[in-house]
């Protein structure tokens, strides 16, 4: 099957799953609302979904949405062509993933699931692991007793860390503290994920990244004394 002939402005944008191209996406076939079995129509909203085809290497993917209860069939190609971000859940999700080199494995390990989570959209797991790599990272460099918060201070006053980036500590602890006592009331927005997610990679630079990168600098910079001196 061909893929339709339709301009780049009226495809929505998204990571494809299979090729990773953030790229236009092109309706195929004709959309259709989720059957009540899986989503139950409630007074205001039902979901509707919808198959596209990745321009660059025509993968499928499918995308799910929420229109007004009422909505018209023959408006869903129309109201999935116009949209945009959040407006849409794509299936399979593109998942990103990260590594930290110069981490320890089993910090990096963890740190990688703590970024998988965020793009998978599990904020939640997200932050608490998030919270675990903070820790793990202060006994890693020897501050093993106390709570979080005091570990975090030991880390600043060490130097291990910088001072803005210690208040930053101090947000996902209050944040990861919240998850972990159970308290789910209120929703994680995927900015706070996101957040939580770059903060946790600056401590990690902080403490293994940064020295690691100055002390290959410094190497290469002696090696390069001594063969000057040959």
């Amino acid at each position: 099957m061909s893929v339709p002939e339709v301009m780049f402005d009226d495809m929505p944008n998204h990571v494809c799953w299979l090729c990773k191209a953030n790229t236009g996406h092109v309706i195929n076939g004709d959309p259709t609302f989720v059957g009540s079995e899986v989503a139950p129509l409630t007074e205001s909203h039902q979901l509707v979904c919808a198959a596209f085809i990745c321009s660059i290497c025509r993968g499928q993917s499918i995308a799910l949405g929420s229109v007004e209860y009422g909505y018209g069939r023959r408006n869903l190609p129309g109201f999935f062509e116009n949209a945009r971000g959040d407006d849409l859940i794509w299936r399979p999700s593109a998942a990103e993933t990260r590594s930290y080199p110069d981490v320890p494995q089993h910090i990096g390990e963890a740190a990688k699931e703590a970024y998988e989570c965020d793009s998978y959209q599990h904020y939640r797991a997200a932050i608490m692991l998030a919270r675990a790599v903070i820790e793990a990272t202060a006994k890693d460099s020897g501050i093993t007793t106390g709570n979080l918060f005091s570990k975090i201070e030991a880390m600043a006053t060490q130097g291990l860390i910088r001072g803005k980036i210690r208040d930053a500590a101090h947000g996902v602890r209050e944040l990861g503290n919240e998850m972990a006592h159970g308290d789910f009331v209120e929703p994680i927005s995927a900015e706070e994920s996101q957040l939580v997610i770059r903060l946790m990679g600056e401590i990690l630079n902080d403490v293994y990244q940064s020295p690691a990168a100055i002390e290959q600098a410094q190497q290469a910079a002696e090696a390069r004394r001594q063969g000057g001196q040959q």
